[in-house]
C-alpha cells in the first residue's frame, strides 16, 4: 500500500481504510451518514473540487491530498453519491446552480487576475499583434454558430424529455412545433 492511499480517522485509530474503500456501500453506510453525503453532493454540484468537498463533508477523515482525491473519486462511483447529486440538483434548481458555478469561476479567476493584469501590462503590445492565431472573424462563423446552438438545444431538449419520461419519451423535431 502506498502512503498516499491511507485514509485516517480523526477519532478512531483502529479504523484502517484506504482511498478505494470509499466505493464500498458498507463503508459509506457505516462512516458517512446522510448529512455528509448530501453535503458532499451539494458542494460538488455547486462546483467545489472533490478534495475540499471531501475534507469538509467527511471531516472525520484525513490523509495525503492524493489519497483524499482518490477517496473522493471512489465515493463518486457509488449509488449513494449519484442519488444525492440528483436530490441536490432538484433542491438547488437550475438558477441557483448557475449562480454557484458563476461564483466558483469568479473565485478561481480572482486568484489569477493580478498575474493577468501584470502580464497584460508587460506583454500587451505583443498580445495585440496577430501572431499566427488567425482569429479574425468571418461571416460564416455566425451561421455555423446558429446551427451549432440549434443542434445543441435540440439535444438538450431530447435529453430532458428522456429524463422526464424515461424510455417512453416522445420523439419530436422542431418542425413539429
Amino acid at each position: 500500500m502506498s502512503i498516499n492511499e491511507k485514509i485516517y480517522h480523526r477519532l478512531d485509530d483502529g479504523v484502517d481504510l484506504v482511498a478505494a474503500d470509499f466505493s464500498q456501500r458498507f463503508i459509506i453506510r457505516k462512516f458517512c451518514g446522510h448529512d455528509s453525503i448530501n453535503q458532499y453532493a451539494t458542494l460538488r454540484v455547486c462546483g467545489f473540487d472533490g478534495v475540499s468537498s471531501f475534507i469538509v463533508a467527511f471531516s472525520a477523515f484525513f490523509g495525503h491530498p492524493e489519497a483524499i482525491q482518490h477517496a473522493a473519486s471512489a465515493f463518486e462511483t457509488t449509488p449513494a453519491f449519484r442519488n444525492a447529486v440528483v436530490a441536490a440538483t432538484e433542491l438547488l434548481g437550475t438558477a441557483r446552480i448557475k449562480h454557484e458555478l458563476e461564483q466558483r469561476c469568479n473565485e478561481v479567476s480572482s486568484w489569477t487576475a493580478d498575474a493577468a493584469r501584470l502580464f497584460r501590462i508587460e506583454f500587451g503590445n505583443e498580445w495585440a499583434a496577430d501572431n499566427g492565431t488567425n482569429l479574425h472573424r468571418i461571416a460564416s462563423d455566425e451561421t455555423a454558430y446558429v446551427q451549432f446552438a440549434s443542434k445543441r438545444r435540440e439535444e438538450r431538449e431530447k435529453a430532458a424529455a428522456k429524463d422526464r419520461f424515461g424510455n417512453s419519451a416522445p420523439e419530436w423535431s422542431h418542425g413539429d412545433e
